[in-house]
């Protein structure tokens, strides 16, 4: 972040609380978050993890993986 950034946002954020902020927050993500997207990225560059193009497909893998068969989802 740059001097100019720094100096909006302080400016804004005094405006909009009517004093001087005490703290800026950054909306970075915790732990938590960045470990969920780094997991995502890894599915998405897996190529053995089905992808779906559409809807309909994902559903009919969900309903036959609550009924129990789960050959054709794992060979696929």
């Amino acid at each position: 972040m740059n001097l100019t950034t720094a100096s909006s946002i302080f400016v804004r954020q005094s405006l909009k609380e009517g004093t001087i902020p005490s703290e800026i927050p950054l909306n970075q993500p915790n732990r938590e978050t960045l470990n969920a997207l780094g997991e995502t990225d890894r599915i998405a560059k897996d190529e053995t993890v089905k992808s779906y193009s559409d809807l309909d497909e994902l559903f009919k893998d969900l309903t036959l993986s609550r009924t129990g068969s789960h050959d054709d989802l794992l060979n696929k």
